[in-house]
């Protein structure tokens, strides 16, 4: 299971599947966790596992705390799963105090000592200022092990590193963004990345600021 788990090539599959094998296996009740999961959000409506998430806007509006918050919407409808948040940019205890909001709709600082041990679901935070891509694969791996993953947290896929070289940055955010999306088909779980932009409303006309 180790030598598994480290292996960060996803093997190919030597065969396809027929439609009657599939169709058998839908019956047979193996795709049973692949139905849409209601987020909870009207603007967003359902998703499926084994899909990849972006979230994107500029610095500082907020793309953590919704971040955060989409994760639980998708995590109190998987009970018998756990999380996994990566965050290169903020500690784990504001990671923390975040989620403690969002369950108790509450501002940390107007929290009693009482209700900051409120129990939470299942997870693990990961803080470090330089993770790479293959960390990530290897603990989701790991972990997945151990319980199953219902999300995967990457904040944000901008500072996310990789014992490869690219000749250029877009490169190397297409390739980490491949295999964040191959690792939740092969773990049957959502990535939700978050990623900074900067589309310089400032230099546009008042006309143009969408």
């Amino acid at each position: 299971g180790l030598q598994d788990a480290g292996n960060m090539n996803l093997r190919k599959m030597e065969h396809g599947a027929t439609f009657e094998a599939i169709q058998q296996a839908s019956f047979n009740g193996e795709f049973k966790g692949s139905f849409p999961i209601d987020t909870g959000i009207k603007q967003i409506g359902h998703i499926r596992n084994c899909s990849l998430i972006t979230i994107a806007g500029a610095s500082g509006v907020g793309k953590t705390f919704f971040g955060i918050y989409f994760m639980h919407q998708i995590a109190i409808r998987q009970l018998e799963k756990q999380i996994l948040f990566f965050s290169l940019e903020m500690a784990r205890n504001e990671i923390w105090e975040r989620y403690l909001s969002i369950v108790l709709d509450k501002p940390f600082d107007k929290m009693t000592d009482y209700e900051k041990e409120t129990p939470l679901l299942p997870g693990r935070v990961y803080d470090h200022p330089r993770i790479d891509i293959e960390y990530i694969e290897t603990i989701c791996h790991m972990q997945s092990m151990q319980k199953p993953l219902s999300v995967v947290v990457v904040d944000y896929i901008g500072l996310v590193t990789s014992t490869k070289k690219y000749e250029r940055e877009d490169l190397k955010i297409s390739d980490i963004s491949q295999r964040l999306a191959a690792l939740a088909m092969k773990l049957n779980c959502i990535v939700i990345c978050l990623t900074q932009v900067n589309r310089a409303p400032g230099n546009r006309s008042k006309d143009d600021r969408c």
